[in-house]
């Protein structure tokens, strides 16, 4: 009964007008007051209120930015007068910047470039080039590492030359230096063959003092290797300190290919082969290994001696590579090794590296290879870095080590390349030997002493193809000995 209802009122609702629900009753239209946007009182007062509200938040936020800015640096530069600034430090500021966190002041720094750039912008006679500026900028800061003589920037230019010297072959005269204790110069130590160096006269023992100007002993050894290299068929002007007395030398650059391996039968005994090598290049590894081939299977040598004198060392990981070649991969650690030591047992410990915190990391032999003849090294006072880890491991598992101590470069440079393809070079680790001994400062005492001496009018700084030609092999007295200690281990078969 209810439906039948409800339907009947609903049916009504369709077709009676009066029954219409109030809901569906249309209105009358509205007339809406017309007002001028531009000029409605009420309106005009809305957009300023708007507007206000608006750069109050606007303001606020800068202000909140500036603060929350000043708080997180922990300082307010502020400038006063014509050229300077006022810095003002919160109470928090030395424990964010100070000398105790390890960290540069960056509010110093910053204040203070700001102030020379007023000055030179203002009084420099000269114009300043930004690029030339932002370099020794850099350059700066690595020469600030004041403890470590080997940290060095390298511009992108001069970095890619770099890489071109570490594997063999790089723009430049054609020499290798070290730093000159008594000038600060640069110690001629050896000259490359038919280089630019060795046609205008340069010698081993001569020092650069200038290159184009550049005063090469007030900057570090490795920047002022930088201005002595530069771009192919440019011009050098060298200043040159030699017995006392300074020339001047001009040497155009260009490319070097140099051989850092040379080989041949000691004349006496055939049986003995010698390798000389006077780097370690990239190119040193498979130079040696065709040396190692062609005197034992080509020339039938039994033993052999390899001249490390006057090599001021490389690349670490190629003298452990040429290590590994010869040394087998399971021999028991040196005596001394044992307490120091974390190496597995069972292989062949190379090399351990330690780092600022102590961390160490090991190097094994590992490529299933070995020399079975006898070997014997010669070192002397200007074998350094990786040729004293080569002449140091063999020493620690029985190899005879002759010639005198050597120079003592115990520590690791590593070469970090920036974003920008520019690169920087300092000190990170040390290196420890396999007996657990440590050669930094301190050097590698040979097992056979033996003290050269002058012959023929040859020098012990030419020898091993350092002066860019070959010296006789015949009446050098560290040579004989070591071809005598080949000798004697033929007899010990």
């Amino acid at each position: 009964m209810e439906e039948n209802k409800e339907l009947e009122i609903n049916t009504a609702s369709d077709h009676d007008p009066e029954n219409i629900p109030e809901t569906e009753t249309v209105p009358e239209e509205e007339t809406v007051p017309e007002f001028d946007i531009l000029t409605d009182p009420d309106w005009i007062a809305y957009r300023k209120k708007l507007r206000g509200q608006f750069l109050k938040g606007l303001a606020a936020g800068i202000v909140l930015s500036g603060l929350v800015f000043v708080l997180a640096r922990g300082y307010l530069t502020i400038p006063v007068g014509k050229d300077g600034t006022l810095t003002l430090k919160l109470p928090y500021y030395e424990r964010m910047h100070g000398s105790g966190s390890g960290r540069l002041d960056h509010a110093e720094i910053d204040r203070k470039m700001d102030e020379i750039q007023k000055l030179i912008d203002k009084s420099y006679l000269y114009d300043a080039d930004p690029a030339t500026m932002t370099e020794g900028i850099f350059t700066g800061m690595i020469y600030g590492l004041a403890e470590d003589d080997y940290a060095i920037y390298y511009s992108k230019e001069n970095f890619a030359n770099e890489k071109k010297r570490l594997n063999g072959s790089y723009v430049g005269i054609g020499v290798a230096v070290t730093t000159d204790i008594k000038t600060n110069g640069l110690l001629v130590e050896s000259v490359t063959y038919n280089s630019p160096a060795q046609e205008v006269g340069i010698m081993v023992g001569d020092v650069l003092l200038k290159a184009n100007g550049t005063d090469l002993t007030a900057i570090s050894s490795d920047e002022a290797i930088s201005y002595v290299t530069g771009p192919e068929g440019t011009e050098v002007v060298l200043e040159v300190l030699r017995d006392g007395v300074t020339m001047e030398v001009t040497a155009v650059r260009r490319v070097i290919s140099d051989t850092s391996v040379r080989t041949k039968l000691m004349p006496e005994d055939p049986r003995v082969g010698y390798i000389s090598i006077s780097g370690f290049t990239n190119i040193t590894e498979s130079e040696f290994y065709e040396a190692m081939d062609d005197l034992t299977q080509n020339r039938n040598a039994e033993g052999i001696v390899i001249d490390l004198r006057n090599n001021g060392g490389g690349d670490m990981n190629v003298a452990l590579r040429m290590l590994d070649s010869i040394l087998p991969d399971d021999l028991p650690l040196p005596e001394g090794a044992e307490d120091g030591t974390q190496a597995e047992s069972g292989r062949t410990l190379l090399l351990s590296i330690e780092d600022k915190v102590g961390k160490k990391t090991e190097y094994f032999a590992e490529d299933g290879w070995h020399q079975s003849i006898p070997l014997a090294v010669i070192v002397n006072g200007r074998s350094a870095s990786a040729s004293e880890i080569f002449a140091g491991v063999l020493k620690d598992y029985g190899y005879p080590v002759i010639g005198t101590k050597t120079f003592g470069k115990g520590i690791v440079q590593s070469l970090y390349t920036l974003s920008d393809q520019s690169a920087v070079k300092f000190t990170t680790d040390q290196y420890i030997l396999p007996d657990n001994s440590q050669i930094h400062g301190i050097g590698i005492d040979p097992t056979i002493p033996v003290e050269f001496q002058e012959f023929g009018g040859i020098e012990e700084k030419q020898v091993n193809y350092v002066s860019g030609e070959e010296t006789p092999l015949e009446g050098d007295v560290q040579v004989e000995a070591a071809v005598r200690a080949i000798q004697d281990a033929f007899e010990a078969e």
